[in-house]
């Protein structure tokens, strides 16, 4: 790539920033990137700030040096909040967070981010990299000099002639790239997809910045009380001999000294020491001894893993914890969280009561009822399930009396608890074994009975199954050995290399191609529900605070809780029915001080 000039600013020059600010005013678009110091927005520095103009006397870059003067992210403002001026990077996300956090501006849009295109476009292939370096490679074929030395370098002017030529080249490439990145997503009918996740980019920027509280003496006391039961139950383990000839405590977390003790002991030979392993020993000292080996696991995970990793010296100085969220981190478009994995942290009120509000704050806590058993009602098209929806009637119980066989009023808390199972498993035609294993029946003949009873009482689900099927077998490339699907609504692309979408020994992954539909439809919902939210709560104080799955969580002083309450309501039933007008969305929140208050 050629190197344009680089206009480095480093303190507050009036002429040459009134030059910029007639140079980026006279385009359509410009490039953003940031360099830092880490990948920490709250805790690393933001060092330059480079703009790419592409002016009509040719392509100028500014490298704004705002760690040597903070004052010039100011500047910034009128070309980050200027609503004509299309805004291209590459993963813009990043950039925001440190921007957002240090107030450069209130929002950053329109944007094009040519990560988020290389996302959609090869969403699931797996032998694909989304870098800068690897678009500009495969859209361009143009080699970039991405020295890895550099790219952790920037940590306070004076700058070299090669760390300003990285800038440079980082905003040279977005704009090379969005001419052909636009294109394919027109071919493949998703730029209003891609307009949509660039939309999203603020919400997810500010859950990022935002975060949870941490009630550290709640903390301090539930890692105390699962030290103790862990110190209970080890005793309760069997000694082992060491080499030496002394005896221990069998160790929980070594499988080599549990099969060894398995096999002398009880004469089992386990081909490894996984849940579902321990989990199936039927003999009775044996089991027994493999329940106590898996609370141990299980109290020694959550300690480790949901309590002393949020003490508050891992912490920001402010005591709350930020996850990092990936607005594309599955291939359906479900967003992920990292940093921590907030879908992981267990439900049970003694962990999701450590997750707070400020003080004189509350949280607001959304999530949608029955969310997919409603997208994959609609998508179906069966009429026996999108009846009952409209008309109130509870669905778990009309499903307890098809499978059991009961009148509707006569159907017990244990048959809805069941039915409860076969819905959400038999939307995804699970079968009869993992329907026995989730507790729906108590033998394989009861759990093929049940699945025949469920699809009889809704035949369009059957169907709808099997012309997914026939879809993917259609579309599966032989040749490549590639298949394809796309989400309905958004018409999100999703590739299917043959060992994600075929079992080695031939079958098809039938429960891959049911729930990816279902689970893209509810997410894409979900999306344009933050959009509508962040619109909605501009004029409050209330801040998004996390997404996982189909819940939203927002922080808000007291006195506006209800008011956000109503808000987030709305805004979660508009996001979803732009896709669903059969089915009714419900969507309820809750107002309290802490995330186990839902």
């Amino acid at each position: 790539m050629t190197t344009p000039p680089i206009y480095y600013v480093d303190r507050y020059d009036q002429e040459l920033l009134s030059c910029f600010d007639e140079q980026w005013q006279q385009v359509p678009v410009v490039t953003i990137d940031c360099e830092t110091t880490g990948l920490d927005p709250v805790r690393d520095q933001l060092t330059l700030v480079g703009i790419g103009i592409p002016a009509k006397n040719g392509f100028q870059c500014w490298a704004f040096d705002v760690h040597a003067e903070p004052s010039l992210l100011q500047q910034l403002t009128p070309l980050l909040e200027s609503t004509t001026l299309l805004k291209v990077g590459h993963n813009l996300l990043f950039d925001w967070k440190f921007l957002c956090y240090r107030k450069a501006s209130e929002f950053l849009k329109p944007t094009f981010d040519t990560f988020i295109a290389s996302k959609l476009l090869y969403n699931g292939r797996q032998d694909l990299r989304h870098s800068l370096e690897a678009c500009v490679q495969r859209e361009l074929n143009l080699q970039m000099n991405k020295d890895p030395n550099l790219q952790i370098s920037f940590h306070g002017g004076p700058y070299s002639k090669e760390q300003l030529q990285y800038l440079s080249d980082d905003l040279v490439a977005p704009l090379l790239l969005l001419k052909p990145l636009q294109e394919k997503l027109e071919q493949e009918d998703m730029l209003m997809l891609a307009s949509l996740e660039n939309l999203c980019i603020h919400s997810f920027a500010e859950m990022s910045l935002t975060g949870f509280l941490i009630d550290q003496e709640a903390r301090g006391q539930l890692e105390e009380r699962l030290n103790e039961e862990l110190i209970v139950e080890r005793s309760k383990l069997p000694k082992v001999s060491k080499k030496d000839g002394s005896k221990t405590d069998l160790n929980f977390n070594s499988p080599k000294q549990i099969k060894e003790y398995f096999a002398t002991v009880f004469g089992l030979n386990l081909p490894d020491t996984a849940e579902s392993t321990l989990s199936g020993i039927r003999k009775n000292k044996a089991q027994e001894l493999a329940q106590l080996i898996l609370r141990c696991k299980e109290l020694s995970k959550r300690g480790d893993a949901f309590v002393a990793k949020i003490r508050l010296q891992d912490l920001h100085e402010d005591g709350r914890i930020r996850a990092n969220f990936n607005p594309l981190g599955t291939a359906s478009g479900r967003s992920t969280a990292s940093g921590p994995n907030l879908q992981q942290v267990p439900r049970g009120p003694e962990y999701r009561s450590l997750y707070t509000a400020s003080p004189g704050n509350v949280l607001v806590i959304c999530d949608y009822g029955q969310i997919e058993l409603r997208v994959a009602a609609e998508l179906a098209g069966e009429t026996q399930m999108i009846e009952a929806m409209c008309q109130g009637e509870d669905l778990h119980t009309l499903t307890a009396s098809k499978c059991f066989h009961v009148p509707v009023t006569e159907v017990t808390k244990e048959q809805r608890s069941k039915a409860k199972v076969i819905n959400f498993a038999l939307i995804y035609a699970a079968g009869p074994k993992l329907l026995m294993g989730m507790g729906a029946a108590d033998t394989l003949e009861q759990a093929e009975k049940i699945r025949s009873s469920f699809f009889q009482a809704y035949p369009k689900l059957s169907e709808f199954h099997r012309k997914l099927i026939r879809q993917v077998e259609k579309d599966f490339n032989k040749e490549s050995k590639i298949g394809k699907m796309r989400t309905p609504g958004s018409n999100r692309l999703h590739w299917f290399p043959q060992q994600d979408l075929y079992y080695d020994n031939g079958p098809l992954r039938k429960a891959t191609v049911y729930n990816r539909p279902v689970q893209g439809c509810a997410a894409d919902g979900m999306k344009i529900a933050l959009v509508c939210l962040q619109e909605k709560l501009r004029n409050t104080k209330a801040k998004l605070v996390a997404m996982i799955h189909d819940e939203v969580i927002v922080e808000c002083p007291a006195e506006e809780a209800e008011t956000v309450k109503d808000l987030v309501e709305q805004a979660m039933i508009e996001g979803m029915t732009t896709f669903f007008t059969e089915v009714p969305i419900v969507a309820e929140a809750t107002i309290g001080r802490s995330w186990a208050e839902k």
